[in-house]
């Protein structure tokens, strides 16, 4: 059977902010900040946020926690451009 390729999403250091790692389904390794740009965020949802994300998203708003994964995004973009 062929196994679906799913993107990963990042995960970020809270104490070391420049420390990152790619989480796939089935394993977690090691990333530069520029890997992790333009992935989402690794969280843990509530049944409660999941709901408010959907409901968003099909009214057309913007989400609280989306809100969120784009500063995040920002923020390993800029670390990925400190890199260099």
């Amino acid at each position: 059977m062929e196994r679906l390729a799913l993107t990963p999403m990042f995960w970020q250091n809270p104490i070391r902010p420049n420390h990152f790692r790619l989480v796939y389904s089935d394993k977690i390794v090691e990333a530069s900040a520029k890997e992790c740009v333009g992935l989402e965020r690794w969280a843990v949802w509530t049944p409660e946020s999941i709901e408010q994300r959907l409901r968003d998203y099909y009214e057309g708003k913007e989400n609280f926690y989306v809100q969120r994964n784009k500063e995040a995004w920002a923020l390993a973009e800029d670390t990925a451009k400190l890199e260099h």
